[in-house]
């Protein structure tokens, strides 16, 4: 799963897919005060883009791919 917890972080790593957009929204709606660390992304669909820009969450690291050091 590319979605996943951290008592410390929301955790996103791999190539998050469509799927995943979901599994993050509601990660990030049961916990409200945790970062997101996207040091280990490496993609992203545009839709868990969205969330991620939507959240306005403070992000732990940078992406791995340039362009979604850009978006995020």
């Amino acid at each position: 799963m590319t979605v996943s917890m951290t008592p410390e972080a929301i955790v996103l790593a791999g190539a998050c897919g469509v799927e995943e957009a979901e599994i993050l929204l509601a990660a990030l709606l049961d916990h409200p005060t945790l970062p997101v660390d996207v040091a280990a992304l490496s993609g992203a669909h545009l839709a868990v883009v969205q969330v991620l820009r939507a959240a306005a969450r403070p992000l732990a690291g940078k992406p791995q791919h340039p362009l979604l050091q850009r978006l995020l």
